[in-house]
């Protein structure tokens, strides 16, 4: 059984805002967007609570916008779970790590090097992408 991660962050390659916010309403009860200088800043109700969000584009290099959920109150319980379902309703190229953050940075920055996953049409694979 898989452990409900702290958080949720994907990384999406050349999002549209609009289409994200409105993949984002079609699973929450509301979405409140407003812009915030390059970031729009997200809040999202559902029955499980309220659930803030933010969108960064170009947060690195290749054109990846982050889109990190500041809870675990999502209906995905990992990044993988999340991205899977983000490159189904926006048919871009998305990102995650397949680790939770744990308290030892140091030994989990040393782990992410490697355990990226990349979502694409092609399907599901693993790459080691540094920042």
């Amino acid at each position: 059984m898989t452990e409900s991660f702290p958080d949720i962050e994907i990384y999406i390659r050349k999002p549209d805002t609009s289409s994200v916010l409105a993949w984002l309403g079609s699973i929450f009860e509301s979405v409140d967007a407003s812009a915030k200088g390059r970031r729009t800043l997200i809040k999202l109700e559902s029955p499980n609570g309220i659930v803030d969000c933010v969108l960064l584009p170009d947060a690195v290099k290749g054109n990846f916008a982050s889109l990190w959920f500041k809870s675990a109150n999502t209906p995905w319980k990992t990044d993988r779970d999340c991205a899977l379902e983000a490159f189904s309703q926006l048919h871009q190229e998305v990102r995650c790590s397949t680790i939770g953050w744990e308290s030892d940075e140091k030994e989990n920055e040393e782990e992410s090097e490697e355990t990226w996953l990349q979502i694409t049409e092609d399907g599901e694979s693993m790459i080691s992408w540094l920042t």
